[in-house]
């Protein structure tokens, strides 16, 4: 018996079904919401030319946790500069307890910004400012580490 491989359209077709699925949990994250607005319309809006609404956007995205973090890592690891730079600017205002979400999402979204957020986070934890608004974020992590 002779064996045959795989049709190339076969192949193709699981690829492409691969392909779907690895962006599904960012796109599922872009849907979850805060304050009455999706993840993707805080996105929007953190290019808004009012600076009181991008303001707004950035400080919506980063409150959302680990919860954005596929769909901001997906951003980061994109080849827009935009959209790399926004990812990485939300991710790196992120609280510490969202540090275990964003390694998980490193093997999907391998990106030198993500790891870099990772690392600022990490660096950045004992700054009183990112203190006040990682306990006042309800960041569990945050408030024992304070203590």
């Amino acid at each position: 018996m002779m064996h045959r491989s795989p049709p190339r359209l076969a192949i193709t077709l699981v690829l492409a079904l691969a392909a779907c699925n690895a962006t599904a949990d960012a796109r599922q994250a872009g849907q979850a919401r805060y304050h009455g607005r999706s993840l993707e319309e805080w996105w929007q809006l953190r290019r808004d030319p009012d600076d009181a609404v991008s303001i707004e956007a950035r400080a919506a995205m980063s409150k959302m946790g680990a919860t954005a973090v596929p769909f901001l890592a997906e951003k980061a690891a994109s080849h827009d500069l935009g959209d790399m730079i926004g990812g990485s600017g939300a991710l790196e205002s992120m609280c510490p307890s969202a540090i275990p979400a964003m390694e998980a999402a490193r093997s999907r979204y391998p990106s030198p910004a993500l790891d870099a957020a990772i690392r600022r986070i990490q660096r950045d934890t004992a700054d009183a400012f990112r203190a006040h608004f990682c306990t006042a974020g309800g960041d569990s992590a945050r408030v024992r580490g304070q203590q």
